[in-house]
């Protein structure tokens, strides 16, 4: 082989190796690649670039030609990449929205055990996929405020009781079974027993008993509020994870583009 066609050889391959390195240098050094990456015109669509110089068209300048416009660097490598991002965040979607339901089932199971009937607007597990975003979200699992002021003017927390807008059964018509009615029944038949069913030794005792319910009462509907701010949090992060990753694959997508329009 001639010595100039070693050298001509020489520069084509080093030239091959170091595209991919200069793929941010290619956008900024053909502005007309850029704008077809990008989706714009330097021209406009009555007004396009001139065709750079040569005999052999580009790539870039034949898919135009063909009517395109724009480079679509939307390749089968980032359609499938996005497919997966897509399908991998629905799964999870889908995966916590049934963890949420049967979380609310069991929690509503557990108060009817308890003794208490929630009111008829309150929902246990509240859909958090329809959130629009995380802080829509925690306002509405969160527990408000009280609208009236305490002894000290200050305003106070709900109650768990208050919070659920419900009430005690104690007398068991709703569930004769549950830990209220059955407490009820055994301390009045006890002090009944006795003798002393109206002394203040029962109104204390009974307090008492209504006093430990009220507290597993709180101790659940904190639960509940923690694990549902927990299952938002953890949803936020993966849409935020996914929405980045989304980035990540066009902006290799449109480098890959770039490059092939500059051969």
């Amino acid at each position: 082989m001639p010595y100039s066609h070693q050298i001509k050889a020489l520069e084509a391959a080093k030239a091959r190796s170091s595209q991919p390195r200069a793929t941010a240098d290619t956008l900024e050094r053909n502005p007309q690649i850029r704008a077809q990456v990008l989706g714009t015109t330097t021209g406009g669509r009555d007004n396009p670039p001139p065709p750079p110089s040569g005999d052999t068209p580009s790539r870039a300048e034949r898919q135009r030609a063909r009517g395109g416009g724009s480079i679509d660097w939307r390749d089968a490598s980032y359609n499938a990449q996005i497919a997966a991002l897509n399908r991998a965040l629905a799964d999870f979607e889908t995966g916590l929205s049934t963890r949420v339901g049967r979380y609310g089932e069991d929690f509503t199971r557990g108060i009817r055990d308890l003794g208490f009937r929630a009111g008829e607007g309150f929902v246990a597990a509240p859909d958090i996929l329809g959130f629009r975003n995380l802080e829509e979200g925690l306002q509405a699992v969160r527990r408000p405020m009280a609208r009236t002021m305490g002894e000290d003017g200050q305003e106070t927390p709900m109650t768990a009781a208050q919070m659920l807008g419900g009430q005690w059964d104690y007398e068991g018509e709703f569930n004769p079974f549950s830990a209220a009615s059955r407490g009820t029944r055994t301390s009045r038949d006890e002090f009944a027993g006795r003798g002393t069913l109206r002394s203040s030794d029962f109104a204390k005792s009974y307090a008492e008993f209504q006093d430990r319910l009220n507290q597993q009462l709180e101790a659940m509907e904190t639960g509940r509020g923690r694990f549902f701010e927990d299952a938002l949090t953890n949803l936020s992060s993966q849409r935020a994870s996914a929405e980045e990753r989304r980035a990540a694959a066009q902006r290799d997508a449109m480098m890959r583009a770039a490059i092939m329009a500059a051969r």
